[in-house]
């Protein structure tokens, strides 16, 4: 098997008196699709937020592959919390800015009719998640981190984001962890099933 391109080793994440995440390892390794599941509450949104360095964990650690640098990592949080006085293009520019990414691609921006110079607090729930996701595959990340968000999406703009997700992992250079609880939804994304329970996996197996 390949190096992997992210190492958890005994990560530990508390909020007052309870135990989150409690001693997790876990190995994610290139080009993998998992999904992570689990209660609501189980730890599965702060497992995201400290591995794409929103949150800082109690202990353990959290190791890239030498490959890999931080600004090859994409967060799309539950929360879709933009800059909501930008419009579309001053977004791009900040974002591309931030980091040093060479293009951005609109075409999905196009799928769905929306302007750049759109408010983003004019766009309803899914046509943020796909313009968070454009802003993170200009990125060309090698992990992408999303969190628990179709749910909040209509049909046609949650097809739209499963379907760029889909692509993306089709070129074989981006790690995706996603959060979800309805398989049904995504049956044709995951390879991989991690269930969180307890602060700890209570599962790790292949899908079929």
């Amino acid at each position: 098997m390949t190096p992997p391109l992210l190492r958890i080793e005994k990560l530990c994440c508390s909020f007052g008196r309870r135990r989150v995440l409690d001693d997790l390892d876990l190995e994610l390794h290139p080009g993998e699709a998992v999904l992570l599941a689990g209660r609501n509450g189980a730890g599965k949104s702060t497992l995201l937020r400290c591995l794409a360095g929103v949150l800082l964990p109690d202990g353990g650690r959290i190791v890239l592959a030498p490959d890999v640098s931080r600004r090859q990592l994409g967060f799309i949080s539950d929360r879709l919390s933009l800059l909501e006085e930008f419009t579309l293009a001053r977004a791009v520019a900040f974002h591309t800015a931030v980091y040093a990414t060479p293009a951005f691609d609109d075409r999905l921006l196009r799928q769905l009719d929306l302007a750049l110079d759109t408010p983003i607090k004019q766009l309803s729930a899914g046509q943020r998640a796909i313009f968070h996701l454009s802003l993170v595959l200009a990125q060309s990340p090698r992990l992408l981190l999303v969190d628990e968000i179709l749910h909040l999406m209509d049909p046609f703009t949650r097809e739209l984001f499963i379907e760029a997700l889909i692509g993306v992992l089709a070129g074989g250079q981006t790690t995706l962890l996603l959060v979800g609880q309805t398989f049904s939804e995504i049956e044709r994304i995951p390879e991989r099933l991690l269930i969180l329970d307890g602060g700890k996996f209570a599962l790790d197996t292949a899908c079929e």
